[in-house]
């Protein structure tokens, strides 16, 4: 079971369980579309139980919920405290406790490199210290919170897998990549407040598969933490070249603010997804830029 199943990461943790010819069910608000074969609006907690009632009937007590539902955006965070905390926290209780009431016990859930403390040393692991500076990460590290009790209370089986900067075609505009990849393709000058942030950028398909094989390996009990990336620091700088290179424009790109920002550095260390797995993410970043480049192309004509 997907929830948050019209999102850009359900879409591909979607297609990659039908491929494997997993029987699916997702979930999502009204206005989303895709794999969407059930609407439920998970704030709700008497929809949300109906709706866990009736999949459970059909996928069974057994099912694995992927809980990718919330808000994704840190600027829409920002911007709506309340709703953040609705869309992140108690819709996540609100699926524990539903899970919990129809017998479901094994959940995977995507949190945040953006819930570890900056600046830290790289690469950063899973025992670094927590330290959000948004409202998203916040929210991100209380539905962490929820997931640890209900582990430790009900012997749930939870691995969380906090994330990089996820990209790939079809991703939301907003994203680093999407901007970049946009302004080369309009006038070719890339215009950014900073180049210097570091982050750790990995493929919207290789979040799914890598989702798919922590699915796969184990649903004792308890609650596992693992970093879900590509292991690989790229400053805003590189990612500029290689968008450049991608559309075959050597413009370099322009900060509005130099100076700023130094010491956001984030990449992540991965060792404990891969001993747990046996699995690394496969596609390079420039190849994913260049997918993501076609598909920018293909929606703009």
């Amino acid at each position: 079971m997907v929830t948050g199943a019209g999102g850009f990461i359900a879409r591909g943790l979607l297609a990659n369980l039908e491929g494997r010819g997993v029987r699916t069910q997702g979930l999502d608000l009204p206005d989303r579309s895709g794999h969407v074969i059930r609407c439920v609006d998970l704030s709700d907690l008497e929809a949300t139980e109906r709706a866990f009632t009736s999949a459970a009937a059909d996928l069974g007590r057994g099912a694995t919920v992927f809980h990718l539902a919330g808000f994704a955006n840190a600027s829409v965070c920002r911007a709506d405290p309340p709703g953040a905390f609705a869309a992140n926290v108690t819709a996540t209780a609100n699926v524990l406790e539903a899970c919990r009431l129809v017998g479901i016990s094994r959940i995977v859930f995507p949190s945040t490199a953006l819930v570890y403390a900056l600046p830290g040393r790289l690469p950063i692991d899973e025992q670094a210290s927590l330290g959000p500076r948004s409202i998203y990460a916040a929210s991100k590290i209380a539905a962490e919170s929820m997931l640890a009790g209900y582990a430790a209370d009900y012997n749930f089986s939870i691995d969380i897998a906090r994330l990089g900067n996820v990209y790939g075609p079809g991703g939301p505009a907003e994203s680093v990549a999407s901007t970049l990849l946009r302004q080369v393709l309009g006038d070719g000058h890339v215009h950014l407040r900073t180049l210097a942030p570091v982050r750790d950028f990995i493929h919207r398909d290789d979040v799914a598969e890598g989702f798919v094989r922590l699915a796969e390996a184990g649903s004792e009990p308890g609650l596992r933490v693992f970093n879900l990336s590509s292991g690989v620091p790229t400053s805003i700088a590189q990612l500029a070249d290689l968008a450049g290179r991608a559309v075959g424009n050597a413009t370099p790109a322009v900060e509005t603010e130099p100076g700023t920002r130094r010491d956001d550095q984030i990449a992540l260390d991965v060792e404990s997804l891969y001993r747990r797995t046996g699995w690394k993410p496969a596609i390079p970043l420039l190849e994913g830029l260049m997918q993501t480049l076609n598909a920018i192309r293909e929606e703009v004509r």
